[in-house]
């Protein structure tokens, strides 16, 4: 049986795939067409300015500069420019950017430890990594509304210098510092300056309050 021959006209060499030599073969993997044959003196057309007649760089390959010849990779054109969406997370109450799986990193982790990105023990306690915690939400604080020195003590007028929880929330949480038992809320809205004694007094009333009986 008589090997195939190259389908380029004028090549009497035998094919090697896609009915063509290993020279055409090559070629048109490359460049896209059998027929195409560089220079010998600048094989990958990497001398000379790009291409595209607004750049000033150097060509790379294929006489495009790097960035215009990963365009025509990706894209099949080198003037294509296809600008990255950033999604929001799909959690209706989130907007940071989407990581993984249409969450963001926090929801993600979150899914992956618990099933549930929106995952809460049986006691109304957060699981860790499940819900925002008393550091949290003193970091949010923090962010959102500044640092409490910003503002005078809601109880006597003079230098605030730590947020406080007003007790007020329904839905508070509660978390162990040391061997206290902290309650806080997610809404900043439950948060006021005060200074370091008023908070304390602050706090302690609050505490009689909710362990006298009804």
């Amino acid at each position: 049986m008589s090997p195939k021959i190259c389908t380029v006209e004028g090549c009497t060499t035998a094919a090697l795939s896609r009915a063509m030599c290993v020279k055409h073969y090559h070629r048109w993997k490359q460049h896209g067409d059998p027929k195409i044959c560089l220079k010998p003196t600048d094989p990958l057309g990497a001398t000379g300015p790009c291409m595209v007649a607004t750049c000033e760089r150097d060509a790379a390959t294929r006489r495009m500069c790097t960035l215009h010849y990963g365009r025509w990779r990706k894209h099949g054109d080198p003037l294509v420019t296809k600008p990255r969406r950033k999604r929001s997370c799909s959690l209706d109450e989130c907007t940071t950017v989407a990581l993984a799986k249409g969450l963001c990193s926090k929801h993600y982790a979150r899914a992956r430890t618990h099933g549930d990105p929106r995952a809460m023990a049986p006691s109304g306690r957060p699981i860790k990594g499940a819900e925002i915690t008393h550091a949290g939400i003193h970091k949010r604080l923090l962010r959102q509304r500044g640092k409490a020195a910003a503002y005078k003590c809601v109880d006597c007028g003079g230098p605030a210098n730590e947020w406080s929880y007003d007790n007020s929330d329904p839905e508070e949480l509660q978390e162990y510092l040391g061997d206290s038992l902290c309650a806080y809320s997610l809404s900043l809205d439950h948060y006021e300056p005060r200074c370091t004694p008023c908070h304390r007094r602050f706090d302690l009333k609050a505490r009689q309050l909710k362990d006298s009986p009804a």
